[in-house]
Order: structure tokens, then sequence, then C-alpha cells
């Protein structure tokens, strides 16, 4: 309700400012930007992306070509186009254009240009080209390192988090768990305690170990990422988590233990999901498997109910 208020006195002001302003005056250009934004929050997509690329024109007709409001009006309307589901390639060009001008304006802007090449490098991520992501996520790292000195705030966290993301795109695992246990240990000592980056970074370690083979190490991170998640309402995470564990036990040739969690991870699928969950069918497909190749078969007794115990 109030985005809706805000966007209709918005859009008079807008008005008003064009009607008695020049077009280019600093304080059109602002209005404009701002009920653009208001139009974003609201989810009126089509007239922040209309309003957006209004914004721009201004700019690229008005300003100098390494001028700074330059480059955030094209990381802005870069934003806004993937929002509004445009195409990559044309977010990517603009992001890589707002790039470029912030190289010019170093080391005023080397915070922007740190944000800017993790922008960039998440448009490359989401268009699959791991390697190209690889370069920019990189880039942002080391200027915010430079910046920074250590892993001492959230959004060098998150782009080293983008970073292993990329590396398990290229698959490099080993590399990608690397900067996975970076941010873990970053996450554990930061105030607040951020629960979900903790548990899904967990995760990810995880995964990297259960990739390379190492399944020692998985059942290790997938215990911890189990006990994280039975605190939250994740139920598909918690069950898929289990049925993972057991799968690392079965690798282990801890068949009783893999045993143990098979059965376990499918009672609590029945607890905890739908009937036809996608995810209730493939633990019970797991454990027939199971069963059929440690005991030929499976009795029906097996199947029993029983309550979790955590």
């Amino acid at each position: 309700g109030e985005f809706v208020r805000s966007k209709k006195l918005l859009e008079e002001a807008t008005t008003s400012f064009r009607r008695f302003l020049p077009s280019n005056h600093r304080s059109v250009v602002n209005a404009i930007k701002t009920y653009s934004t208001c139009c974003l929050r609201s989810g009126d997509i089509g007239c922040a992306l209309e309003l957006s690329e209004e914004v721009l024109t201004m700019a690229t007709s008005s300003l100098p070509a390494d001028h700074p409001q330059l480059a955030m009006a094209l990381m802005d309307h870069a934003e806004i186009n993937r929002k509004a589901g445009g195409s990559l390639d044309v977010t990517i060009s603009l992001c890589k254009q707002s790039v470029e001008i912030l190289k010019m304006n170093l080391p005023a802007l080397a915070t922007s240009l740190a944000t800017g090449l993790h922008n960039l490098g998440y448009y490359q991520y989401m268009k699959t080209s791991y390697s190209e992501a690889l370069v920019s996520f990189e880039e942002s790292v080391k200027l915010r390192r430079s910046l920074s000195r250590s892993m001492s705030d959230d959004s060098l966290a998150q782009t080293v988090v983008m970073l292993g993301n990329s590396y398990m795109g290229c698959g490099n695992y080993d590399m990608a768990s690397m900067h996975y246990r970076d941010c873990l240990e970053f996450w554990k000592s930061s105030q607040p305690y951020n629960d979900k980056m903790i548990c899904d970074v967990v995760l990810a370690i995880a995964e990297c170990a259960m990739l390379m083979a190492k399944f020692e190490e998985a059942a290790k991170y997938y215990a911890e990422a189990r006990k994280l998640l039975v605190q939250t309402e994740r139920h598909s995470d918690i069950v898929y988590v289990c049925m993972l564990l057991g799968t690392c036990h079965h690798h282990l040739g801890q068949v009783d233990k893999a045993e143990e969690s098979y059965t376990e991870t499918l009672n609590m699928a029945r607890q905890l999901l739908p009937p036809n969950h996608r995810l209730v069918r493939e633990v019970e497909a797991q454990l027939h498997s199971f069963w059929q190749m440690k005991y030929g078969g499976y009795d029906s007794k097996h199947l029993s109910f029983q309550t979790p115990q955590w």
C-alpha cells in the first residue's frame, strides 16, 4: 500500500519537474530515478525499465563518457533489464560499460568498481559463462581485499561464495571448497550469527567433497548441515541431506550406518513432506536399491513408520 501511494506521489512530482525544469536538470533526473526505483519495488517492472532507459538516455547525451553518474545509470539499467527478463547479453554489455567507466575513476570509486565487478560476475554466472565469471569475481575479491585487508565484511564474503560457485561450475571442486571454507570461517565468527549462510556454505563444502569422492569428509559436513537444518523449516533440504549422508556411509562400506540413515530418511520424508513429493519417491527408490544390494530384495516390515529421533 505504501509503495502504491509513494508511486502516485512520485509520478506527480516527476510530472511537475518535467514541466518547470530543463529535461536534463539534476532534479528531473533524480525524480525519474526515484520513481523508477519505486516502480521496481512495487512490482511495476515495465514502468521501471522505461524510466531507467530514459535516465540512461539523458546521462549518455549530457555527461562526459567517463562520468561516474553515467556508470551508475548503466549499472542501474543493467539490473532492471535483468529483473524485467531482458537479454542477459544486453545486461552483461551494460554492466561491462559501467565497469570500464568506473575503472577510469580509480581510486575514488574503488568500492563501486568492486560492486560492479561482482554484479558482472553474477550476470556471467547466470549465463553459465563460468570462466568469465571467475575473472570478474577474482577482480572484485582482489579489490575488496585491498580495501579491507581481510575477510572483514559481508560483501566480500558474498563475492567469495560466488567465486566458489564459479569454480564449481568449471569443475574445480578443490578451489571451490577452499573459497567456501574461507567464508565459513568468516560467518562462524561474525555477528549476528547467520545460520542460513553458514548452512548453505557447509552444504557446498559437503557437495565438493562428494564430487571429489572424499566421502568421509562429505559425511562430516552433511552431518553438520543436518544439525543446522533441523532448526529451520527447510524440510526438503533436511530429507535430501540425510539421504546423502546415507550415500556417504554406503560408499565408505558402512553398510549398517547406511541402512540406518536411509530408513530414518524415509520415515522423516513421510513425516515432513507430502506423500507425492519427488523426494519421498527418490528416498524410497534409494532404499529399495540398497536393500536389493544387501538382501536381494526387501520386506514390507522395513517400511514401517517411525518418528525420527533428532
